[in-house]
């Protein structure tokens, strides 16, 4: 979430403290105007500027500021305030001028230069910025509201050790502060330091009850961790003090999606958009759902209006490029695929690597190929290896460590590097002629569906070991054909697209020509013992193999089995690379666009079949139609 904005308001009025500061500034500019009459014009003059312009009439207190100044052309106070009315109209080169005018008549005012600094800050200009809020606070060290200020410039400008700092001293001068508070727990969320961030708001919350950017901050952390119907109970208390804000409709929306109450959901992103029409995320979040319910022209609609109202907006463009790459418009779709780059958490920036790989001849060329995404993906975008390598690269492959021995026995003649090692220095060095993202790959070798080759086995396990835990399910399976089953897959954001509650299994599970294996991830001791409690089937577990920690005895693991049948998780990548008969069960609109929207067969691995929900959420029928399936199916013993 992005940190809350400072936004200039008017908040004094003028009393008899500030006609002397009005005296005394006049007096201090040479100011002629200084008799007792035009003192009083232009005390009524600002009072009722001043009045209009705490009342949201900016306009009308431009005009009486600007009266002012036809009285007396030096009158620092209108100036100043002036400006605050410019920036708030957008008219920020102007504000900057009354500004710069009002510091040469009053250089010691702090406000000023908190103030000139937050329109240099809008107009992108953050050198300037910081210079101001620096000397803000030169003149007033213990000024919270530019440590506040200098918090938000840091974030920003990615220094958030800087930012974090900056928040807590603003806290320490001012300990009441709810947007200090606030703007804190949002940096703290980005950096995932989750708990702190919780205590952030709930302070900020314990200050002012009423804070509803506070309760609507809380709501968006809460959705974050998985805790939707409380997430959904801060965004409604957010909405229920301030119905004016979309963000707060905008994260309402969010815990709604999350339960899967789809038309609250978008009835609460279009309630966010009638109130700030402009509201990107919004645009995003209700082409999410949209797409979840099949609905792909309006999903996409959506986000060609976020994209109209900001062209380079990262996340439209990252969900444009899935939808485009669902429906197989892989020219489109690749290039608009690069902007899942934008996002924090996908890759690191690299900025000493060699130059991206464009498509050039890779004869006699070193390539490195970086890692990104999750271990499912990078086993996907591997299925490029041995074409690169046909077209004359040698190649440095980055990927996550547990991959290692298996690309190392999978891939002849290639450099294996972990990822986030010392040994990435090799991705920099002088021998590398190129380097890109593996997703990058298919915006070079995968324009149409034509370029796809027929698809291959190119995972390898280890035999022996395989061979040792084949011969033990065979045992265990009493001769019986092994099926190797995963049921759960997917981030947080995507689980319940993916997962399918082990219990619908049954209609599969209880055909006695096989016997099933758990592959799943995780710690599944008590279902599979509340299965066989509730239905005596038993589904076997082999507890020395831990497919979290060792992927490579995992990899044994599947080849051991004589079939696969999974949600869409990591199982189905290293099945597919295997070249293993393998049963994939998908949502009505797949998460995961590489899966397509009616296709069978996959582009990517062989002996992959595709068993799609028919609407959105039926898991009970795909599972009847896979059940039906196998019970036609005549599965020899491997």
């Amino acid at each position: 979430m992005s940190a809350i904005k400072c936004f200039l308001l008017v908040n004094r009025q003028m009393n008899r403290t500030e006609r002397r500061r009005q005296k005394k500034a006049a007096k201090a500019s040479g100011s002629t105007q200084s008799s007792p009459q035009h003192l009083a014009s232009i005390q009524n003059l600002l009072n009722r500027a001043v009045e209009l312009h705490n009342t949201g009439n900016v306009e009308a207190a431009k005009k009486h500021y600007q009266q002012v100044l036809k009285i007396d052309p030096k009158q620092p106070i209108a100036l100043h305030y002036l400006g605050l009315a410019l920036h708030q109209l957008g008219q920020f080169k102007q504000a900057i001028k009354c500004f710069v005018r009002a510091i040469e008549l009053t250089p010691k005012d702090h406000e000023i230069y908190r103030n000139i600094a937050l329109t240099y800050q809008t107009l992108g200009d953050t050198q300037k910025a910081e210079d101001c809020l620096h000397q803000a606070l030169d003149l007033n060290p213990n000024y919270a509201l530019a440590y506040l200020n200098l918090g938000i410039l840091y974030k920003n400008t990615q220094r958030v050790e800087q930012s974090e700092q900056s928040y807590r001293k603003a806290i320490a001068l001012e300990p009441n502060d709810t947007a200090a508070y606030s703007n804190l727990g949002n940096l703290l969320m980005n950096l995932q330091r989750l708990d702190e961030a919780e205590d952030c708001f709930n302070k900020a919350i314990s200050i002012d009850p009423n804070y509803a950017l506070g309760h609507c901050n809380l709501g968006f952390l809460l959705t974050e961790i998985g805790c939707h119907k409380e997430a959904e109970t801060s965004c409604r208390k957010a909405v229920s003090i301030d119905p004016t804000s979309a963000v707060a409709f905008n994260n309402l929306g969010l815990s709604l999606h999350k339960q899967l109450r789809m038309k609250e959901a978008i009835e609460a992103f279009e309630k966010a958009l009638k109130l700030k029409p402009d509201e990107l995320d919004a645009f995003t979040n209700l082409s999410a759902v949209q797409q979840d319910l099949g609905l792909l022209e309006s999903a996409e609609k959506n986000l060609q209006s976020a994209l109209s109202i900001q062209s380079d907006h990262a996340r439209s463009l990252k969900h444009l490029a899935i939808l485009q790459l669902l429906k197989g418009d892989f020219k489109n779709g690749f290039i608009n695929y690069d902007f899942r780059l934008g996002a924090p958490t996908d890759t690191k920036a690299r900025t000493t690597l060699p130059p991206k790989w464009k498509g050039e001849d890779l004869n006699g060329k070193c390539l490195a190929l970086l890692a990104e995404q999750g271990i499912g993906d990078e086993i996907l975008y591997s299925t490029f290896i041995a074409e690169l390598l046909n077209k004359g690269a040698s190649l440095l492959i980055e990927c996550d460590e547990r991959l290692i021995p298996i690309y190392k026995r999978s891939f002849l003649n290639v450099t294996v590097l972990a990822k986030d090692s010392p040994q990435n220095q090799k991705l920099r060095g002088p021998n590398v002629d190129y380097q890109i993202e593996l997703g990058s790959l298919c915006k070079y070798l995968r324009t149409d569906f034509k370029d796809f080759p027929t698809p291959s086995a190119f995972l390898k396990a280890d035999s022996k070991n395989s061979q040792i835990l084949k011969d033990r399910y065979r045992k265990w399976s009493k001769g019986r054909p092994v099926i190797g089953i995963s049921w759960r897959g997917g981030t947080k954001d995507s689980n319940f697209k993916k997962s399918i509650d082990i219990e619908k299994w049954l209609p599969i599970l209880s055909n006695p020509n096989y016997a099933f294996l758990s592959l799943q991830y995780g710690e599944v001791t008590e279902e599979l013992e509340s299965i066989k409690q509730k239905t005596g089937i038993e589904i076997l577990h082999d507890p020395e193999i831990d497919s979290l920690k060792d992927m490579d005895g995992f990899t044994s693991q599947v080849e051991a089995v004589d079939m696969v049948i999974s949600a869409s998780n990591v199982t189905v990548h290293v099945a597919g690379g295997l070249g293993k008969q393998t049963w994939l069960l998908l949502s009505f609109i797949p998460p995961l666009w590489y899966w397509h929207l009616d296709r069978e067969d996959s582009l990517w691995y062989p002996r992959l079949k595709l068993f799609r929900q028919p609407k959105f959420f039926d898991w009970d029928s795909l599972i009847d139609s896979v059940a039906h399936e196998l019970n036609q199916l005549d599965l020899p013993v491997a």
